[in-house]
């Protein structure tokens, strides 16, 4: 009985798209009968020399491919937060938004209904859905309601820290042996005493980075069920800091440097942070005159932070959500349009490895849109530095990075907003001092424990505690 249902369904199927071909409808992306729409998409980039060759470029391919024009928008980074921030309020028209939750607040734009749901879209693109685990899926969700794609790139976090390589080399050090910050202290003694004044065995402090990872809510921890305050285990780091910096370790104006450029382009430090992924160490070299190592200083995880960092979202105020959704399934699938918005025009902006066609060879300062801003990086040309293999290892790395549990776990602000922001302002406070040594770290870590508790610092755990067990209790 079921299979003759079942066969009844697929005649009766055939016979509407037959109908429906014989009164000129066509399905399907793109299509002669179907109206061009355009697209406009934010990014948070400087626009390249030469994009306007580009743009047109990628329309022609994508009005062949999804009956769409794609109108792109670059906004400065260092205006970013604030211009996205105003056009969500201000309900402007457009469609598709990188959402990075370190560049503006993801929550914040779900929160103030700049994002539109995906849920349904996303079930007419199964092949985008079927790219994420439902992990990596409930990191993008807000109740159940998916509000990004994540652009694929690394999607877990890993902390890491790299050195200067011809340093390593000239005093033989061992890195595979550097499991704690106690083991770096007689590394930058010897780098201390052996090179001039000017070169810094260390960039800034490095506090948190040899901790095990866990996923974290409103940067607390949460660990076999419990949300707890880990900044207790952070005394002994602080006390290290302050050694660090007594023996001069860091930069003299470590506490007010904000621009880093100068001295690392210049080769002046030797140690600084790197999250840690495959072909990192490649990467800082096309960029710089000399060689790093890097090492892995915690443990993958796959968080709602890690994979908020980089994803594509559709605005609340599309009126062509459905191309819209069709475009970021493109960018995720799609090699040569990938490698067409990340690296320009072949002949004009690169050239073909000619033993390799997915190796390119270009300058440093010739067009480029970074990956990580727009699609699947797997898919992006091999760059002069990189291993053959890069992109082959991320993949695995990324399948075999364990998932937190809490990934579905979205936390509402509103209940502590107010001691959420004090806290805020008292991290702000000291973090430059204790993580920079530049006063004494027991008298400055009992201060800021002090104006933590006053700022509400219970209250927000117990909240976060009790919206956990609910959501938990729903699971």
């Amino acid at each position: 009985m079921k299979k003759f249902w079942k066969i009844t369904a697929v005649v009766l199927c055939m016979g509407l798209m037959l109908s429906l071909c014989a009164c000129g409808g066509k399905s399907g992306q793109g299509g002669d009968s179907q109206k061009t729409v355009n697209l406009v998409w934010y990014l948070r980039s400087t626009e390249p020399n030469g994009f306007a060759e580009v743009q047109q470029a990628i329309n022609e391919y994508t009005t062949e491919k999804l009956g769409a024009t794609v109108e792109i928008r670059f906004i400065q980074p260092g205006d970013w937060k604030e211009k996205v921030n105003m056009m969500m309020a201000a309900k402007e028209e457009f469609d598709l938004i990188y959402t990075g939750d370190w560049a503006a607040s993801f929550s914040a734009q779900v929160n103030m209904g700049g994002l539109m749901p995906l849920n349904d879209l996303l079930e007419e693109t199964p092949t985008l859905q079927g790219m994420f685990s439902e992990g990596i899926w409930d990191a993008t969700s807000f109740d159940g309601k998916i509000y990004g794609v994540p652009n694929t790139q690394v999607l877990y976090d890993q902390a890491g820290l790299w050195f200067k390589k011809d340093i390593v080399e000239k005093y033989g050090f061992d890195l595979s042996a550097v499991s704690s910050l106690e083991d770096l202290t007689p590394m930058f003694e010897t780098v201390k005493a052996g090179e001039a004044a000017d070169f810094i065995p260390a960039r800034r402090g490095i506090v948190g980075q040899f901790d095990t990872q866990y996923g974290t809510v409103e940067g607390f921890p949460i660990i076999d069920g419990k949300v707890t305050d880990r900044i207790e285990e952070r005394l002994p780091q602080y006390i290290i800091m302050r050694d660090w910096y007594e023996k001069g370790f860091f930069p003299a104006d470590v506490a007010t440097m904000t621009d880093d450029t100068a001295i690392i382009n210049g080769g002046k430090v030797f140690s600084c942070y790197n999250r840690y992924l495959p072909g990192v160490a490649s990467k800082f070299n096309l960029t710089h005159s000399y060689e790093v190592e890097v090492i892995a200083t915690n443990n993958p995880l796959i968080t709602r932070a890690s994979v908020q960092s980089a994803m594509t979202s559709i605005s609340a105020t599309s009126k062509n959500p459905e191309k819209a959704i069709q475009l970021i399934e493109l960018m995720e699938t799609d090699q040569y349009l990938l490698n067409l918005l990340c690296y320009g025009i072949e002949g004009r902006d690169y050239e073909k490895d000619p033993d390799n066609e997915n190796r390119i060879n270009r300058s440093s300062d010739s067009y480029y849109v970074a990956e990580f801003l727009v699609g699947n990086q797997l898919l992006a040309y091999l760059q002069p530095s990189y291993e053959d293999t890069v992109w082959k290892e991320t993949d695995a790395e990324n399948k075999a990075a364990p998932v937190d549990p809490n990934n579905g776990f979205s936390f509402n602000q509103d209940p502590v907003k107010t001691e959420l922001t004090n806290l805020n302002s008292v991290s702000n406070e000291f973090a430059t001092v204790l993580g920079n040594g530049l006063d004494d770290p027991e008298a400055t870590f009992q201060k800021q424990q002090e104006k933590r508790e006053l700022a509400g610092l219970q209250k927000v755990m117990e909240e976060i505690q009790n919206q956990y067990d609910a959501w938990l209790a729903q699971q």
